[in-house]
């Protein structure tokens, strides 16, 4: 049989217990404090959020903002604002403005405007205008005009004008 200790018109002050409680099903209807550590071997619901540290693995859909350092792998979307580094690969599209360096190889279409240097080999169509230094070589046709000095051998057909001093 079942027994009730007190009720709602007759609490009881203070409880301590020495040993184990087993209990079916908690409600905590104001604060809680656990002093050592509270395994969950079940599902946790932080409707109001988690402050702190979580170790271990968080399985399932994260609604809401992350205020933090972020240690291991992330797998499925990412919707939202990044603010800090990044280190680790990235394996998906990208979409939105990225403000910062970019350290590793970029595989893949680069659709939008790049300001800032690149240092390494580009392989592929550049659409658009590039202003600035370009230093190596250049294999492919170039279609449009090039203001600036041109140092080093031209191996193919120059169509258009020439403006300058050839030597």
């Amino acid at each position: 049989g079942t027994f009730n200790l007190g009720s709602s018109t007759q609490e009881w002050n203070n409880l301590w217990l020495d040993g184990t409680a087993n209990v079916d099903t908690l409600t905590v209807d104001e604060n809680a404090t656990v002093a050592g550590t509270l395994a969950v071997t079940g599902v946790t619901t932080a409707t109001g959020g988690v402050v702190g540290n979580v170790t271990g693995n968080v399985t399932g859909n994260l609604t809401g903002n992350v205020t933090g350092n972020v240690t291991g792998d992330l797998t499925g979307g990412v919707t939202g604002d990044v603010t800090g580094n990044l280190t680790g690969n990235v394996t998906g599209d990208l979409t939105g403005d990225v403000t910062g360096d970019i350290t590793g190889d970029v595989t893949g279409d680069v659709t939008g405007n790049l300001t800032g240097n690149v240092t390494g080999n580009v392989t592929g169509d550049v659409t658009g205008d590039l202003t600035g230094a370009v230093t190596g070589n250049v294999t492919g046709n170039v279609t449009g005009n090039v203001t600036g000095n041109l140092t080093g051998d031209v191996l193919g057909d120059v169509t258009g004008n020439v403006t300058g001093n050839v030597t």
